[in-house]
């Protein structure tokens, strides 16, 4: 989490984004922000979901 970029979650999610989360374990923004957490390599995640689009 570094800032300015730690912000850019939170000033999307004011503005209603849907929230999607990669990551090998659940954050801060997992508990208040997120609306998706999918959980594993961001890597591995997003070649599985390529497959599906």
């Amino acid at each position: 989490m570094v800032c300015p970029a730690a912000n850019l979650p939170i000033i999307a999610k004011k503005y209603d984004a849907i929230m999607i989360e990669i990551n090998t374990e659940p954050t801060q923004l997992t508990i208040n922000l997120t609306d998706i957490f999918l959980q594993g390599n961001a890597g591995e995640i997003l070649q599985i979901i390529e497959r599906y689009l």
